[in-house]
């Protein structure tokens, strides 16, 4: 660690008579500081051929299932980091053939038929300032305030309520340095925030009669100061992946299908429903043995929503080929 500073502290040395929009957080590293921000980001995608096969296949099978399944909503919520936008990525102009976050959504919009019910959603950001509002500056994640609004945007394309919240306030007086900071050695640290909202009516259903609240995030809050650090957004966020949040007075019974992106998401979706189910099937690497139809049987699903990155919709179908089957 101490030698990956000391290399750094060169590049910036250096930086300073090039004056470099961003740099290596040492030699050989995969993530760059962006000085006038104080924020990490990672190289730009270049494999756009192998990503956007996989996202026609992704697309293709569900909307073939939609067509069979048509008492089912479905909607695709797209998710890109920072990496991905010229705006907010300076190395963006330096790596050849990179694909950008318009890239994508044209391989999203392009691959969906003209008679195809699924909705598909995707927040643009054209500034460092819009995005670092949304995002974290050291984790590839979105904060409380990003989480919000794309819940926002799915429950009124959805015809939902919508949940009220106060705002945002801090968790604890721990900072968080996340993801894409802890690579190089936590120079950026982001303010642990959540959303200021009622989740009191809201459960997850334990043994026999026990009804567990989804406010205690017991699994953040047990942890040593070094673990909150590094991991807020895992420990905090996703401590009740894959369950079901029963309570509230909603129409729908959502299934929200997504990566670790999904997880801000699940206690406030869940407000503005019946029921919601998460599953964590499109994170990076997770397989299941779950089908679709499965999951919506199950459930007594209404509506199904993915949300992810681009990199997650592009692998899904590889590492679940039987998911929509």
């Amino acid at each position: 660690m101490a030698n990956a500073e000391l290399q750094r502290n060169f590049i910036a040395t250096s930086n300073w008579f090039f004056d470099w929009e961003c740099y290596p957080t040492f030699y050989g590293s995969a993530r760059v500081l962006i000085p006038s921000w104080q924020a990490i980001t990672g190289m730009p995608c270049v494999d756009g051929e192998s990503y956007q096969e996989g996202v026609r296949d992704f697309l293709h099978q569900l909307d073939a299932y939609s067509k069979k399944h048509t008492d089912v909503g479905y909607l695709v919520y797209v998710v890109a980091d920072n990496a991905q936008f010229p705006s907010t990525n300076p190395s963006y102009s330096l790596v050849a053939d990179s694909v950008s976050f318009e890239d994508a959504v044209d391989w999203f919009t392009e691959a969906l038929p003209e008679d195809c019910a699924v909705k598909l959603l995707h927040t643009p950001y054209e500034s460092p300032a819009e995005y670092y509002n949304d995002f974290f500056t050291s984790d590839l994640h979105w904060n409380c305030k990003g989480a919000f609004t794309a819940s926002e945007e799915v429950v009124e394309s959805l015809g939902l309520e919508n949940v009220r919240s106060n705002g945002w306030g801090p968790v604890g007086d721990i900072p968080f340095s996340g993801t894409e900071s802890r690579n190089s050695l936590a120079i950026v640290c982001d303010v642990a925030q959540d959303c200021l909202i009622d989740y009191s009516d809201l459960y997850i259903e334990g043994d026999g009669e026990e009804r567990l609240s989804v406010n205690q995030h017991q699994a953040y809050w047990d942890k040593n100061r070094y673990d909150k650090l590094f991991d807020f957004y895992g420990l905090y966020y996703c401590d009740i992946e894959n369950t079901t949040i029963m309570g509230e007075s909603g129409d729908a019974n959502l299934l929200l299908v997504s990566d670790s992106l999904g997880c801000a998401m699940q206690r406030i979706l869940a407000c503005s429903c019946s029921s919601l189910t998460h599953c964590n099937a499109l994170r990076g690497g997770e397989e299941t043995a779950l089908s679709l139809s499965d999951q919506v049987e199950e459930y007594s699903v209404d509506v199904v929503v993915f949300v992810a990155r681009v990199s997650d919709f592009a692998t899904f179908t590889q590492r679940n080929p039987t998911y929509f089957f």
